[in-house]
């Protein structure tokens, strides 16, 4: 029989329904139960901005490597015409549905992306010294602000890393399906490193 439950890329390092790990100062999380959609569109459309505004109820941002959250629904921007919108399970149909009625015959798309990728969730005390291991750009908070996001390569892999707070460091990776694995056990290894120590 057909399985209509969505399994996280992370599913054979599961401990009691969660994904996570605990290191010295660095907690470790995959956000799981989320729907991922691909939304393009041209930003100069006034009309077609508007609309997608009164559907999700915030505006979907205009500025470069930047991040909203609404409701627990996050949209990040990817590129001058494209953005990742994530939604909870409970609330991703009735997203789904209110943006294909609301932009039908308008130039543009929504694309489910199920479970073809996921998020990390990199957070405590030495989260940006932990990050730093394995990334290039600077993570501190006084150039990498709260609300922005990057694309970028860490530990060999494609992923788009946001700043969520500046006093807490959280950081979310978005990583695809296929490189969840190779991520999640290349972050194992940095934390079981004498216990990471900053």
């Amino acid at each position: 029989m057909f399985d209509s439950t969505q399994q996280t890329p992370l599913a054979e390092f599961s401990m009691q329904n969660d994904v996570r790990a605990e290191f010295n100062g660095v907690n470790l999380l995959e956000l799981s139960n989320l729907e991922h959609f691909n939304l393009r569109l041209q930003p100069d459309n006034m009309y077609l901005m508007g609309r997608l505004q009164d559907v999700l109820g915030f505006h979907v941002p205009l500025e470069p490597n930047t991040f909203v959250i609404h409701e627990n629904i996050l949209c990040s921007w990817l590129g001058p015409d494209e953005w990742l919108v994530v939604a909870p399970l409970d609330q991703s149909n009735s997203v789904e549905l209110a943006v294909r009625e609301n932009l039908t015959g308008l130039f543009a798309t929504l694309t489910k992306l199920g479970s073809a990728q996921t998020i990390i969730r990199v957070s405590g005390l030495h989260a940006i010294a932990f990050l730093s291991r394995g990334i290039a750009i600077d993570l501190d908070p006084s150039g990498f602000k709260p609300g922005q996001c990057v694309q970028t390569i860490m530990a060999h892999t494609n992923v788009t890393v946001l700043n969520h707070s500046q006093e807490e460091s959280i950081f979310d990776l978005i990583v695809r399906r296929s490189f969840a694995d190779h991520l999640w056990r290349w972050l194992l290894d940095v934390g079981q490193e004498a216990e990471f120590r900053g």
